[in-house]
Formats: structure tokens, sequence, C-alpha cells
């Protein structure tokens, strides 16, 4: 079991989507004072540092996998089951710390035809490596500041798409980045790796649960993600079980969250931080996918049983 919220000096404060109305009282947050000194520094001259430009838009940075695919033999059916993964897009600037993939789960029964979709995919990669910049107009001399990742993520107002993603971060580290120490010493080193992955949604059709498609997406997702992201380093892998409250459903939101408890450790995940003692609440769930994990050795996962093989909405 993970890091309880009663076991740990403060839990992380859940986005509003409201973002607007989040109220900051007392000392200055880091990045009220970033911004504050950039102000400054756009009105003190041509010689003063000034951000860079960073679009928001998001926008297609051309990189791209191509996934054979696997057999896929059980009781139910067999065929041949691949990623059909899109073109990475980066979610902010032109040497972006954060892209969004999509990925369909595309299953070809023997002797078919043509390839169905099953489901999909949305993850992102967090690369912890890239700093802010800002130029001196002047010399045209670059000056690295805070990580990006640190900067934008790690902020409590982060709304819409991205909530998800800063909760889970701001769940598990400090403002500067560091990990919380409740989780140096159990998941130091799911926490550490440059390259960080969250799984935002993996969803299987509903006629079609149970049936192992999960199971092997799941696979073929660990196998293809040292492609995906670019490294033969390690990667940590975070994902939130059913993130979203369905309030008038709460009796099948625990069925789904315990299901989710016993399928994802055969995975090689751990229940990483779990805001309640009882079920349904909040969780996040980890695990480090090793770099050599990606060069065709068997996947740690792959003596998962069949009959837990379904995947449920992550969202």
């Amino acid at each position: 079991m993970g890091i309880t919220k009663n076991n740990r000096k403060e839990s992380p404060r859940r986005p509003t989507r409201n973002t607007r109305s989040v109220q900051l009282v007392g000392r200055e947050t880091k990045g009220e004072e970033t911004r504050r000194k950039l102000a400054s520094a756009r009105s003190q001259g041509p010689d003063e540092p000034v951000a860079s430009s960073r679009p928001r838009r998001r926008r297609n940075d051309g990189h791209s996998v191509t996934d054979d695919g696997v057999p896929m033999n059980n009781r139910h059916l067999q065929g041949q089951l691949r990623l059909d993964l899109g073109a990475f897009v980066s979610v902010s600037g032109r040497k972006s710390y954060l892209k969004s993939i999509s990925a369909d789960i595309m299953f070809t029964p023997d002797g078919a035809a043509q390839e169905e979709k099953v489901g999909y995919f949305l993850i992102y990669v967090v690369d912890k490596s890239v700093n802010d910049t800002v130029v001196v107009r002047k010399s045209g001399r670059k000056v690295n500041k805070t990580r990006t990742w640190i900067s934008e993520l790690l902020l409590p107002w982060v709304g819409g798409k991205l909530a998800s993603l800063s909760m889970a971060l701001r769940s598990l580290y400090e403002e500067d980045g560091t990990p919380l120490a409740t989780f140096v010493e159990r998941f130091g080193q799911m926490l550490i790796p440059t390259t960080m992955v969250y799984i935002d949604k993996l969803e299987i059709k509903s006629n079609l649960e149970g049936k192992g498609f999960g199971l092997v997406a799941m696979q073929s997702l660990h196998r293809l993600l040292p492609l995906v992201c670019g490294t033969d380093k390690d990667i940590g892998v975070l994902l939130q079980p059913d993130f979203i409250p369905k309030k008038d459903r709460e009796a099948k939101r625990k069925g789904k969250q315990e299901e989710l408890m016993l399928f994802y450790p055969k995975h090689g995940y751990e229940v990483i931080y779990q805001e309640e003692d009882t079920l349904p609440c909040f969780f996040l769930m980890g695990r480090l996918l090793k770099g050599e994990e990606g060069s065709g050795r068997k996947d740690a996962d792959s003596d998962a049983d069949e009959e837990d093989s379904e995947m449920m909405d992550l969202d």
C-alpha cells in the first residue's frame, strides 16, 4: 500500500476547474516570483534578460514510432495487436519539455482483411532536463533558469487537460522538483529519472472488455516507451486510475478501483499515494521501466493473468 493522507504531513491540494478562483495567502510562490522578475526585466532596458517566446499552441514535431504488432492468442480470440501511434504533439514551445502522444489500439483477427480499433492510449512525456531560458536582447546570450517542468507543472492553479498531470506531480514532488521525503525511501528510484511518462487515458471498448486487449496493449506500450521517449535510460511511469470522481456512480467506481488495484501490480505498478484509507478515492500508481526493457527482453508484466486483462478508463 502506498503512502496515505494520514501518514504524510500534508496532502496536495486538488486543482479546481475554475483556476482563477484559487487564492494564495502568505509568501509569494515561485511561479509568482518568476513572473514578477520577468515583468521587471522587460521594463529595465535592452540589456536585461527577457522571457523567450514559447507559443502555447500545439504543434506536430514530426517524431513518430511504428509498431509492427504482436500476436494475440487466448481462449477469446486470435490475431495481431498493434499500437498505431500518432505524431508527437509539443504542448509548449519549440524546445518542448512536454509532449502528448495518442495511440490507437488496433486488432486484426486471424483471417480478417481489415483491422479494427479496440481502444486507445493518451500519454504525456515529461523531459525534466529542459530549462526555461531568457535571452539578453543586445548580445543574444541565453541564460538557463528554472527547469521548465517545475515552473509550469508544479503550480497549484494548473487546469484544463493538464490538471491531473499537475496534481500527480505535485503529490510526489516539492516545489523545487525534488521528490517529497515521504516517498524517497520506497519510491525514489521511480521518481528520479529525467524522463517521466504519465498515462492519462487507457480505454478499451466496453463490449470488448475482458478479452485480453488491455494486457497485450499495456505490454506493447512498455515495449515501445523507450522509442517513444527517445531514451535508453530508465523511465518513471505514473497513472491515476479513475481520476475524475463520478458521484452518481460511487459503487461502480469503487468496484473499478478495486479491480485496477489488482490488475496493475501484475504489470509492475505499485500504489504510491492514496488520499484516503478507503476506496473510492484519488490514488497514484507507478513503476520504474528499466532502460533495457525496451530491447526486446520479455517484459516484467508478461505473466499477468488473462482473467484480469481488461483495462478501465484511467480518467
